[in-house]
Parts: C-alpha cells; sequence; structure tokens
C-alpha cells in the first residue's frame, strides 16, 4: 500500500472519530492548570518556556502502545528516534555521532537522556535506550543547546525523564501486557506512607519477555543462545522524607536496578520485507546478542530557606555493564565487555521573585566517568580504559524589565566547564594501539528575550551555545578487515544557535499553537567520515570545520469540545557541510547526517466522558541519510490506532487498552550503511489491563 493510500485510510479514521465526537454535546473549555518544567531548574511554567520545549504528561503515555521512549519522541517535530540503538537525533543534530562511536571513541551524547536527574549511559546498546515509561510524572524534550540547565555535551537537546515520587497514602497498580509480536509484560507499583506526613517509599517493577521483530539466523547460535529472545527487568525504589521537625527539608533517595538481553534492535541483512538476518560470515558479523546491567543511586537534598531560596544538593552514582556475547561462530567477533562508571556531585541555588530576578539558579557540578573495555577473541582482541572528568560553574536568570516595557523579560545565563579526558588503547598482545591526553575549557553563554504581548501571546528570541570535547577513534574491527589496528584523533566542537519562537492561545482557550525559527553554526563538528583510519583507510571520527542548519517548527493543540482533541506537530529543517578541510572536498554541500526536511505528526483523541477513549496518530518523515556518502533512505509514513476503556471490576479501577501500531504494516529503513542495515517495527497488535488500587 503506498503512502497516499495510508494517508487516506487515515483520513477516513479521523474522519470517523471526529464525528462521533462532535455529535456529542459541547462542554466547556477544560482548565489545564499551571505545568512547570522541572529540567531547568528554574521553576518556570511552561507557558513561560520556549516553543522549543515540549512536554508529555505521564498520564498520557501510560497506554500498552508506548514501550519505550522511542515511541513517544517520533511524534515531535525535528527529532528522530528511530533507531533503537543510537539516541535521538535533533535539528539534524546526531544525538551520538553514529553506530559504534560511544564504544570506539568513547564519545558522550550530544543529546543526554537524563532520568531523574541521572544521565543514561553513553554505552550503544538498543537495550539501553529502552527507556522506562511506567508511571511516570513527566518527560521534557527540548530542542537546541541545553549547556546551563541540562550540562555536559548537551550540545543538541536533551531528553529529562522524571518518574513519580512517593506520596503520603496507598495506592498500587498492576499492568498486564502482550502484543502479536509475542512480547509479554508485567509491570507493578507499590506506594505507602511509612510515617504520617513525613516517610513514603515507592517501588516500581517492570518485567518483559518478548522476541525480536527481526529473524535471526541461525537459531539457536553454535553457543546455544536463542538471538531472537529479548528480556528487561528494572526494579526501581524511592524513599522520601520530609520530617516536620525541619520544615522545608526534603530527602529523596533513589536505588534502580536494570537487567536486560536480546539482539540489538532493528539489524537485518535480508529482503526488508522478511526482516530477516542470515549472514554468510555469521550473525555476529552484522549484529550482536547484548546482556546489559545498569545500576543507579542517588541522593538528593533540599531545603527551602523561604519563599525565596531553596538550596539543592545532589549525589548519584551509575554503573553500566554491557557485554556483546560470544555466539560460537567460526568468524565470532568474540565476547566484548565495556564497563562505564559515572559519579556526579551538584549543588545548586534557585532564587525565585528576588528583585529584579524573576526566578534563577547558580550551581556547581563534578563528575568523573571512567570506561574499561575488551575482547579476548580469536580474531579480534584488546583493551581500553578511560576517564572523563568535567568542573563547571553555571547560571541562568530571568530579569523582570516591565520598567522598560511591560511584559518584557530578559534571560542571561552562562556555563563555564573544564574538560580532562585520557585514553588508552592497546592490542591483545601488548601493543598500543592509541592514547589521548585532552584538557580544554569552554565558555558557553546564553542570552534571551520574552515578551507577554498580551495575556494570550508570547514571543521571544534565545542565543545559546553548546559544547562537545574531542576524543580518540580506535578501529577495533580492523583485524576483519585484513589490516592493522590503528586509531584517530579528533577535536572538540561548538554550536551557536539562535532561534525566535512565538506562543498564543486562542478560540476561548480552545487552540494553542506554537512556532519556532532557528537557524545554528556548527564549528569543527565531529562527523564519521570526516576522517579515515590510517591503516584500514576505513571511515572514522573527524571534524569539518563549520556545518549549518536551519529550520522552523510549528504545533497546535485542539480541545474541539471537551471530548475530542486534534494534535498536530511539523517540523521543517535545512542542514548543510559548509567548510571542509584537506581531503573532505567530497563532503562540501552534504546534508548533515539524520536530517530529515520534513517531520509531522497528526493525531486526534477522543474521550465520550464515560470511560471510552480512542485515538489515532500518523507520523511522517522525510529522505535522509544515516551516514555521509551512503545511500539515501525512503521517506515513511506509520500510522498508529489505540482505544481504551475505563470501568471498575469488585470495586477495583480497571484500564482495558488494545493497539495497533503501524497499522498499514509501513516496511522502512532507519539505518544504511554496509554492512548494517535497519529497519523499523512491523505492524503489531497488543493490549494490556492495568488495576489500580
Amino acid at each position: 500500500m503506498n503512502t497516499g493510500s495510508r494517508l487516506v485510510g487515515l483520513t477516513a479514521v479521523l474522519s470517523s472519530v471526529s464525528t462521533l465526537a462532535l455529535a456529542q454535546n459541547d462542554g466547556d473549555v477544560i482548565d489545564l492548570g499551571t505545568i512547570y518544567i522541572q529540567g531547568e531548574k528554574l521553576n518556570r511554567t511552561s507557558d513561560d518556556a520556549p516553543s522549543s520545549i515540549t512536554l508529555i504528561e505521564g498520564e498520557k503515555v501510560e497506554a500498552g502502545a508506548n514501550d519505550d521512549l522511542d515511541d513517544l519522541l517520533n511524534a515531535q517535530a525535528n527529532v528522530l528516534a528511530d533507531e533503537g540503538f543510537q539516541p535521538p537525533a535533533m535539528r539534524g543534530v546526531d544525538g551520538m555521532g553514529g553506530p559504534g562511536t560511544a564504544l570506539t571513541a568513547g564519545s558522550q551524547p550530544r543529546i543526554p537522556i537524563v532520568v531523574d536527574g541521572v544521565p543514561l549511559p553513553s554505552g550503544d546498546s538498543s537495550l539501553s535506550s529502552k527507556t522506562t515509561v511506567w508511571d511516570l510524572d513527566t518527560i521534557e524534550v527540548a530542542r537546541g543547546p541545553q549547556a546551563t540547565s541540562t550540562g555536559r555535551n548537551a550540545l543538541g537537546g536533551a531528553i529529562r525523564v522524571f518518574t513519580k515520587d512517593p506520596v503520603y497514602y496507598r495506592e498500587g497498580a498492576l499492568r498486564l501486557r502482550y502484543d502479536s509480536e509475542r512480547d509479554a509484560g508485567v509491570d507493578f507499583m507499590i506506594n505507602t506512607p511509612l510515617i504520617e506526613d513525613q516517610l513514603a517509599f515507592r517501588l516500581t517493577g517492570e518485567l518483559t519477555n518478548g522476541k525480536s521483530y527481526i529473524d535471526n539466523n541461525p537459531n539457536p547460535l553454535p553457543s546455544g543462545l536463542n538471538p531472537n529472545d529479548e528480556n528487561v527487568a528494572r526494579l526501581r525504589a524511592k524513599l522520601l522524607y520530609e520530617p516536620i521537625g525541619v520544615p522545608g527539608l526534603s530527602v529523596l533517595l533513589l536505588a534502580e536496578r536494570n537487567r536486560s538481553e536480546g539482539p540489538t534492535e532493528g539489524i537485518y541483512n535480508g529482503n526488508i520485507e522478511d526482516l530477516s538476518v542470515s549472514n554468510p560470515m555469521g550473525f555476529s558479523q552484522i549484529n550482536n546478542y547484548e546482556d546489559l546491567e545498569h545500576d543507579v543511586f542517588s541522593l538528593r537534598t533540599t531545603y527551602e530557606f523561604s519563599d525565596y531560596v531553596t538550596a539543592v544538593a545532589r549525589v548519584s552514582k551509575s554503573e553500566n555493564d554491557l557485554k556483546f556475547r560470544d555466539t560460537g561462530e567460526a568468524f565470532s567477533l568474540g565476547e566484548s565487555r565495556f564497563q562505564k562508571e559515572l559519579t556526579e556531585a551538584e549543588a545548586y541555588v534557585q532564587l525565585q521573585d528576588v528583585g529584579v530576578i524573576t526566578t534563577g539558579v547558580f550551581g556547581v557540578v563534578h563528575s568523573e566517568e571512567t570506561e574499561i573495555g575488551s575482547n579476548k577473541g580469536a580474531f579480534l582482541a584488546f583493551d581500553l580504559d578511560g576517564k572523563i572528568e568535567n568542573t563547571a560553574i553555571y547560571g541562568e536568570v530571568e530579569l523582570d524589565a516591565s520598567d522598560l516595557s511591560p511584559g518584557l523579560a530578559v534571560i542571561i545565563g552562562a556555563r563555564y566547564e573544564k574538560n580532562r579526558l585520557t585514553r588508552s588503547v592497546v592490542s591483545g598482545s601488548g601493543t598500543s594501539i592509541g592514547a589521548a591526553k585532552i584538557d580544554d575549557t569552554a565558555f558557553l553563554p546564553k542570552f534571551g528575550l520574552r515578551y507577554d504581548v498580551s495575556d494570550d501571546l508570547t514571543v521571544g528570541y534565545t542565543y545559546s551555545e553548546g559544547f562537545r570535547s574531542g576524543g580518540l577513534d580506535v578501529d577495533l574491527i580492523a583485524p576483519f578487515m585484513m589490516a592493522g589496528y590503528s586509531s584517530q584523533p579528533f577535536g572538540s566542537e561548538t554550536i551557536k544557535s539562535h532561534e525566535i519562537y512565538g506562543k498564543t492561545t486562542v478560540a476561548n482557550g480552545a487552540l494553542d499553537l506554537r512556532a519556532s525559527a532557528f537557524f545554528y553554526q556548527w564549528e569543527n563538528a565531529q562527523v564519521p567520515g570526516a576522517a579515515n583510519y590510517p591503516v584500514s583507510g576505513a571511515p572514522a571520527m573527524g571534524n569539518v570545520p563549520e556545518a549549518q542548519g536551519y529550520g522552523a517548527e510549528f504545533s497546535a493543540t485542539y480541545r474541539a469540545t471537551e471530548r475530542l482533541t486534534f494534535d498536530a506537530n511539523l517540523g521543517l529543517l535545512r542542514t548543510e557541510i559548509t567548510e571542509v578541510g584537506a581531503g573532505q572536498s567530497a563532503l562540501l554541500g552534504l546534508d548533515l547526517p539524520r536530517s530529515p526536511e520534513t517531520t509531522a505528526s497528526l493525531g486526534v483523541t477522543y474521550d465520550n466522558g464515560n470511560g471510552f477513549t480512542a485515538s489515532a496518530q500518523a507520523r511522517f518523515v522525510a529522505e535522509r541519510q544515516t551516514k555521509l556518502l551512503q545511500p539515501v533512505l525512503d521517506s515513511y509514513t506509520v500510522v498508529d490506532l489505540a482505544v481504551g476503556y475505563e470501568t471498575e471490576w469488585h470495586g477495583t479501577p480497571v484500564q482495558i487498552d488494545a493497539y495497533v501500531n503501524n497499522l498499514f504494516d509501513e516496511r522502512y529503513q532507519t539505518y544504511n550503511s554496509a554492512p548494517i542495515l535497519g529497519a523499523g517495527a512491523p505492524r503489531a497488535l497488543g493490549a494490556s489491563v492495568t488495576f489500580r488500587f
């Protein structure tokens, strides 16, 4: 079925839902209340934030159709999250820089995913990208540099996820789910007060047992592994302490364990219609069977000195152990293991209505990340170790400039950071492959204006900068190309971004409109393929002197009635490598990887007021490349449907959800750089039942 037919089908679905809803009596427009952006640390409302920051409420994402974070991000304008083994791309800025760069180059994500204040590991694992969407509070999608709010390396944006904290009453939930891809799962949540209004505990868990949508062969592998099995287990505990004897003090303890295993998601080498892997050189030559352990410990202490001043201190530690299992094949890559440990300490002060400062934050943060990696295979043998230290001071204030012009606010911020990176890689025989020691500093300013034209119309401008350190890229698979090991250093990169935006609410509060336009200049951009390894000649991470990007984003939410809501998002984007260095002439004028010129989504939700809900959503992604000088991937359109019904069973609230993802079974590529090909998920039908007590 072609794209036009799919859009016609979607239009029919939307029309049916709309007709049903509009036939109902119109109700008053619902007051949505005040929603705060948590990740900026500014205690700023969503109405005062730029249009480039999108907030997704947790209650809207817990339907069974949303298995992981990528399902939610793909509906956002100028956000591309269709590669399961890579962080998302935003506005043409690739979240990592290509598959393997976190391992071969030790690179940090340009678009960090931060869960409850703790960054996710930067390893190339499709399992680590499956961030929880169970028991969520909010998700914040922030486009553009986020240095002052999110921290190091947030050059292209940030994804900030907040799970629910303990509350001082008993509640619980149990969800059972299953889909046609043979994924079965159970999730639970238990919350209980331990000391009335002082101490509360919340425990959540998730367990999924399923199958890959790629038919991986041989099955079983010579090692005995089933290359199609996927298993994920998560356990998160939170303890909240707010002693009555110390008013204003809040202590939150978080402990989390994640265990998962399965093949790298979406990789195939057969016909995209049969979604299979059967490689004469062996499964492990194009795919990997991952075994991931990820643990998090975090302690956050908050003290409100007054209504105007709050102090926050946070310490966290995360450990990530990623193994690529030995498949036992004749040409197996062997078993690789990459261990990363991240420790962070941060303290900041929040200000609220202090003189001309409407809101502000000043803080200091220090982080240390260590990495150890190795492979002991017959063809591939190496050992690597490295360490990254980052120390920064940062601040941002919003100043009331109404004396100059009523409704005017001025935003000033900056981050000053020092980075130190050391990295060493040796072959299995002990011969040095490469070593690097990098010390650099960066000053990242931020400036903005916001003008409230009226109660319903706001316009603004933001200038911000982002920075990512350089590193050492190592050719770890050279032996399979009958070449020797080698390494390639690359330098730091900086992005300078301008954005104008506007937002308004019209039609008596029924229609929200948001728009933004942006331009960025990317200096010394780190791009895979901009250099070559000295020995094998294979593409390596390198720097191009300059690249540029510009575009626009539009979003609309229309509450046609109390029961019917439409959502639309449109992203327009143009990128180009505008300046190249020696030996890079073939790259001049090329688009940046993962920068489709158009992304769009259209959705409708209907709630009949008696427990029944229905929704439909279509999303479109235009042509794009996933790597320089590689084939262009076709555009694609995916349509999802979902229905839900809320009722009671013996006095217990029950939510029943059913869905069809990829209704028309669109087959589309998400990655193409031989021999690695990636494919999106085919059609899947599923259902879940949630009990709340």
